[in-house]
């Protein structure tokens, strides 16, 4: 069948900064049916519209040969790689180091109306479902990231990022809200050299922008403009993580492509 095209397919530069790192085939075996690209763009589709799984049109390969690769890459770990990897290249073409030095650390709890694992109930913010930590960069780029129950505390986030594979050592400086004040978050930053600073919101009485932390909630907004991670409904923690993976590595490659928009 011949393929329409969708305005969530990935443009020809994209698909030449994320497709090497998907693209990597046995040399012997059957040639595949379906093309990868096209995979990435049902992917694509489903993430922005918000769609299940089965309701993926059909004109992309079928919905269990695109879950089949979701599933494989989610398990692999390439696509924390392929993140990780863009996130480096963008701050190179923004005239920055690779790797950053300060971060900024925040937490979005998300409604989970599917029965799985981690759910809870965040009194805060009337949230049952999940937390989702992030730390970003200057620029918005994310990190690191953990998803954990909305029960928990944004304070004790602070441990999973600081203590995940993806932790930067040459961050030495964080910006957070008034959450993560207390001796617990003191006593993981000092282990990890890291000096934490709280910026207070300048006027609850008003609009106005706090230092650093805007950078954050606009990361925050740029996961949840995809319909399928306004809600999480992923019955699995590896599942919510995967997609959020991807949702990245497809912003990343259009950043890295033509810059940050």
């Amino acid at each position: 069948m011949q393929r329409q095209g969708y305005f969530t397919d990935l443009d020809d530069d994209q698909w030449c900064e994320l497709g090497p790192w998907l693209d990597v085939r046995a040399p012997t075996g059957r040639p595949a049916k379906y093309q990868l690209r096209h995979v990435v763009d049902a992917l694509s589709f489903m993430i922005s519209t918000g769609c299940q799984w089965r309701n993926i049109p059909n004109d992309f390969p079928p919905w269990r040969t695109v879950h089949y690769y979701f599933t494989k890459w989610k398990e692999s770990g390439v696509l924390t790689v392929i993140e990780q990897a863009l996130m480096r290249a963008i701050r190179k073409r923004e005239g920055r180091n690779a790797e950053p030095t300060a971060g900024i650390i925040d937490a979005q709890a998300v409604d989970c109306p599917t029965s799985g694992e981690e759910r809870g109930y965040d009194s805060n913010k009337n949230v049952k479902g999940r937390k989702r930590h992030l730390l970003t960069d200057v620029l918005g780029l994310v990190v690191c990231m953990a998803i954990t129950s909305a029960e928990l505390h944004d304070r004790y986030g602070v441990r999973l990022l600081l203590e995940s594979g993806t932790f930067p050592k040459t961050i030495t400086h964080l910006w957070a809200d008034k959450g993560y004040r207390g001796p617990i978050v003191d006593g993981v930053v000092t282990n990890h050299n890291v000096k934490i600073e709280i910026v207070a919101n300048p006027s609850p009485h008003a609009f106005i922008i706090a230092k650093r932390r805007w950078v954050v909630e606009r990361t925050h907004a740029w996961l949840s403009s995809s319909r399928r991670l306004t809600v999480d409904r992923e019955k699995t923690v590896s599942s919510s993580m995967a997609m959020l993976n991807i949702r990245l590595c497809l912003l990343y490659s259009r950043w890295a492509a033509h810059g940050i928009t």
